[in-house]
């Protein structure tokens, strides 16, 4: 099998079959500087012309042009939809990472968040691990009913179960979040409902019992701040839907 290193390694060494000037030697270097800067993902997508060009001998100048147009025509195409494509926030227990309190996840397997994997539009976080909690921790709730609102400002705390006031990881993880969906430009995000730091319209009372109360969790609270759009892992469909409007705004 020739390889896409063999493959430019020989192109280098090999002149081509016409034209003394050298123009196509030096069209073909440019062309191997841009395959050795962007890796072997470029040629994914290459359309038939270039696919033939690329096995096809002898090598000529117009062939070594057309190689050259197509491998920038491909990075041309991926530039732009990288440049469409929003990104989206995701709680990483529900992309399988073993985070949460007890050492364990919560994967989900729905399809529109695998596509959206396999797109590479996806961002992981968890803030209470950001927040420099440790993997496992104790369970922790909002005091009071309160909500992460209340965290925020300063009028209620994040307890664990042990007593222990830990709002203060719970806010630095929630700074964690803004500085990611900063960062990467993210007007979407999808958390973990329920939780203390990601619940986005239900968070535990502060009881331990097990009873929920209709207030968003501490990060989700300042990403809703920033305006950003925040959906549980149940509301998949809805968040597809937005994201479909703000990528057909970029091309508009």
């Amino acid at each position: 099998m020739i390889t896409l290193g063999s493959r430019c390694s020989y192109l280098k060494r090999r002149k081509p079959s016409r034209g003394p000037d050298g123009s196509a030697l030096k069209e073909i270097m440019r062309a191997y500087a841009l395959v050795g800067k962007l890796g072997s993902s470029v040629f994914s997508g290459m359309n038939s012309e270039f696919l033939g060009v690329w096995a096809a001998a002898p090598l000529t100048h117009k062939k070594i042009r057309i190689l050259s147009r197509s491998i920038r025509e491909n990075h041309h195409s991926r530039s732009s939809k990288s440049k469409i494509m929003e990104a989206i926030l995701v709680s990483a227990c529900l992309l399988g990472k073993r985070v949460r309190y007890n050492g364990s996840d919560k994967r989900c397997e729905h399809l529109i968040l695998q596509r959206w994997v396999q797109e590479g539009r996806v961002v992981a976080v968890c803030p209470e691990v950001a927040g420099g909690l440790p993997i496992p921790r104790a369970p922790a709730e909002i005091e009071g009913a309160a909500g992460g609102m209340a965290v925020l400002r300063g009028v209620a705390r994040v307890i664990d179960a042990d007593g222990r006031d830990v709002s203060v990881p719970f806010r630095q993880g929630a700074e964690a979040a803004i500085e990611l969906i900063r960062s990467r430009h993210i007007r979407i995000a999808v958390f973990k409902e329920n939780s203390p730091s990601c619940g986005s319209s239900f968070s535990y009372d502060g009881t331990f019992t097990g009873k929920k109360v209709p207030f968003p969790g501490v990060s989700t609270a300042r990403l809703q701040e920033a305006g950003v759009h925040i959906f549980s892992e149940e509301q998949l469909e809805e968040a597809e839907a937005l994201l479909k409007q703000l990528e057909a705004e970029k091309t508009r």
